[in-house]
């Protein structure tokens, strides 16, 4: 999409990188805690982005973002399902598991024909 974040029209990069007013952000607390002051915050902020994701990490959020899933822990998305009371993970492929103590064929067959013969 771009080179660097900075580049991206809609980031907020530029203002938390390098404090470029943006009148509509508002600094978030875990930003403010970077450091005490607003030059070390920025460098701290920097920081953050200068190692690439991995192919793994990259594709888990591509993967995440075009299902609209959430990305996050076990943990985290449990908690979202409790809040929410509706799943925020997809439903486990294939078919259903059989029952743990299914019902014989024979004995299926055997109460079909009880119930033909009582008609």
């Amino acid at each position: 999409m771009v080179e660097g974040p900075g580049e991206y029209r809609w980031s907020s990069y530029r203002k938390y990188a390098f404090g470029m007013p943006d009148k509509l952000l508002v600094a978030h607390e875990q930003y403010e805690r970077l450091a005490s002051v607003a030059e070390g915050r920025q460098c701290a902020y920097r920081d953050l982005f200068r190692t690439e994701l991995d192919a793994k990490e990259l594709a888990e959020i591509r993967d995440t973002v075009n299902r609209g899933w959430p990305l996050g822990s076990d943990r985290f998305k449990d908690e979202i399902e409790r809040a929410l009371r509706c799943a925020v993970r997809p439903p486990q492929r294939g078919r259903p598991r059989k029952r743990t103590n299914p019902v014989p064929v024979a004995e299926q067959r055997r109460a079909c024909y009880r119930v033909e013969k009582l008609h």
